[in-house]
């Protein structure tokens, strides 16, 4: 009985140091897209491949691997982009990303007080298939990251 009482509470023990290191269960590219395209969009419009490869430089790109909504407004800085990607591309299209809200904050210097606020609060998250953009002050969309 003594055995079996040790046994148990060196497995308690073990799974007590374990539990923390197991990593939770992230949410995948196409969880994500549903997410996003059930949001209210407030203004932001789909975007086409053209447009999301000419705001994103992006020199290759296909319909089934994003969704980029964009404000219809040229003067809201309002965007969402998903984007799929592999481990091994997501530091290129962060770079990406990061430049793209850099030109937008040159764009609004100076004179887009709520604008440059969007975009300093901007999140670029990954996950293990893709990486998400949100440029918005709305709490639902930041609620994403």
């Amino acid at each position: 009985m003594r055995k079996i009482l040790y046994l148990f509470m060196v497995l308690s023990c073990v799974l007590l140091l374990v539990i923390p290191f197991i990593p939770n269960k992230t949410l995948t590219y196409t969880e994500l897209a549903t997410i996003i395209t059930n949001l209210p969009q407030h203004g932001r419009q789909l975007q086409s491949v053209n447009t999301c490869k000419k705001n994103f430089d992006f020199s290759t790109l296909n319909q089934d691997t994003f969704v980029y909504y964009l404000n219809e407004d040229a003067m809201d800085v309002d965007e969402i982009l998903l984007i799929r990607a592999l481990p091994t591309q997501q530091k290129d299209i962060i770079l990406k990303l990061q430049h793209r809200i850099d030109a937008q904050k040159l764009k609004f210097n100076g004179y887009g007080a709520i604008q440059m606020e969007k975009l300093n609060q901007a999140k670029i998250l990954t996950f293990d298939d893709c990486v998400l953009l949100i440029v918005s002050n709305n709490e639902n969309d930041l609620t994403l990251g």
